[in-house]
């Protein structure tokens, strides 16, 4: 019983908790995706005893092509101060072609 409280409660900040906290809502969604990847591979690695690099690649591209699309719509190149001005070119050219 004190189990199903668990879940019950869980359930319910994960549907009030973007409406009380409304800064964190992004924070919240990777801790649902990390929550679900992490049960996933629980059930795919641990409980079936089936280990497959395919998954863990795909996750990692997944995670690798995300990390550079948000970069790329977020971050201005060129205002960098740490960055040469030929490198900043070159960074600002490539993104340019990836648009």
């Amino acid at each position: 019983m004190n189990e199903k409280l668990i879940y019950i409660g869980l359930g319910i900040f994960g549907i009030l908790g973007p409406i009380a906290f409304p800064d964190y809502v992004m924070q919240m969604a990777v801790l649902w995706i990390m929550v679900l990847m992490a049960t996933t591979w629980d059930i795919t690695g641990g409980q079936m005893g089936y280990n497959s690099l395919g998954n863990i690649t795909f996750f990692g591209v997944g995670m690798y092509v995300s990390a550079a699309i948000q970069v790329s719509m977020f971050y201005i190149w060129e205002s960098s101060p740490h960055l040469t001005a030929r490198s900043s070119r070159c960074l600002l050219r490539l993104s340019t072609t990836l648009d």
